[in-house]
């Protein structure tokens, strides 16, 4: 019965090949499902409003910024400005981060991750503001954003799973 699917087509297409098309699209359209809900419930979590059209999590002026505010030491200012009279601006990095980590990819970008994990504490503090604030369309963090991109370590930390760690010991989650 199996081998008779491959010899019926249609549209030119054999059978079987149209079952495993539409099994991927399935897959594909519960993992997004799947996505967004998760994103939702860290949004309501965070103490924001989902917006679905543009898909990012909004804030009104006072309500969950204690957790996307970060001050002190690295507080992000447009003229690049650390706090501890570095001038250095995490704009190529972020651009960077979202032209290959975000959306889908097939591949590692481990220098990505190595360039951030080379950063002092006072530079991924301006990262994880800038990023979160200018670039963040998948997670609302570069945290969680880091911390579910998909990598080929199976039994080990991966360098993404570092940067996640680097941001989460600092209370940047």
């Amino acid at each position: 019965m199996l081998a008779g699917l491959n010899k019926k087509k249609i549209l030119g297409i054999s059978v079987a090949t149209i079952g495993v098309i539409v099994l991927i699209m399935v897959i594909v359209m519960i993992s997004k499902r799947n996505k967004n809900k998760k994103l939702q419930a860290e949004c309501e979590k965070r103490q924001g409003k989902w917006d679905k059209k543009t898909k990012k999590c909004e804030f009104s002026t006072n309500v969950g910024q204690s957790d996307q505010t970060v001050s002190g030491e690295g507080s992000y200012d447009p003229t690049g400005s650390t706090g501890t009279g570095i001038q250095w601006s995490p704009n190529a990095l972020a651009s960077e981060i979202a032209n290959k980590i975000e959306g889908y990819n097939a591949f590692f970008y481990y220098d990505v991750a190595d360039k951030i994990l080379a950063l002092t504490d006072a530079q991924l503090r301006v990262l994880y503001k800038y990023y979160n604030e200018k670039h963040a369309t998948d997670y609302p963090t570069i945290t969680q954003l880091f911390a579910n991109e998909w990598d080929d370590f199976y039994f080990s930390k991966s360098p993404y799973d570092m940067v996640a760690d680097r941001f989460r010991a600092l209370g940047l989650y």
